[in-house]
């Protein structure tokens, strides 16, 4: 999400551990479905559409919205703690 509207052009870029990325990608914290829903809702709205034959508003721009989530583990016999830290990335091309 870009608040200032720049529309500026992000780079996918791999990190040899962490594997790929986006380079100057928005993250906030949410807590509920209603969080990322809202979420997907305002990145949608900025997206750049166009009329082709087949769509009246086909997509112009990419869009990549990455989910990590991390849950805390703690061991009640013996209060050790860890965490699991899943990701999921969803991936719309334009067109």
């Amino acid at each position: 999400l870009d608040p200032n509207g720049s529309k500026q052009n992000l780079k996918v870029r791999e990190h040899n551990i962490l594997g790929p990325y986006v380079d100057g990608l928005s993250m906030c914290l949410v807590s509920s479905f209603e969080d990322i829903d809202n979420l997907m809702s305002e990145g949608n709205k900025s997206r750049t559409v166009a009329a082709t034959n087949m769509n009246s508003e086909s997509s112009r721009s990419h869009a990549v919205f990455n989910i990590v989530l991390t849950q805390t583990l703690t061991d009640q016999a013996s209060g050790v703690s860890g965490e699991k830290v899943s990701k999921l990335s969803l991936v719309d091309l334009a067109g």
